[in-house]
């Protein structure tokens, strides 16, 4: 073996893989926002959003428009029910 080459290293492994399980990727993402349009998201589901949003150059750029939408949703909703 090249000396370059370095061995796997199985803690670090681990630990990016417990990393991955907790943030979510985008798709989770997507979910928790449709979930946070239907109902208030709780304290841990706000900071794995956050998260995601900081770690993904998409998601960072879409979230005022996600937070926008949700606005505009929730004031529509408003409106309704006051008529």
């Amino acid at each position: 073996m090249p000396a370059d080459e370095k061995e796997p290293n199985p803690s670090r492994n681990r630990f990016m893989e417990w990393l991955c399980e907790c943030l979510p990727n985008c798709d989770n993402a997507m979910e928790l926002v449709e979930t946070g349009i239907e109902r208030e998201l709780t304290a841990v589901e706000k900071v794995r959003l956050k998260y995601n949003s900081r770690l993904c150059p998409f998601c960072a750029c879409a979230t005022g428009k996600f937070e926008s939408a949700k606005a505009r949703m929730q004031e529509a909703e408003l409106k309704r029910g006051s008529v």
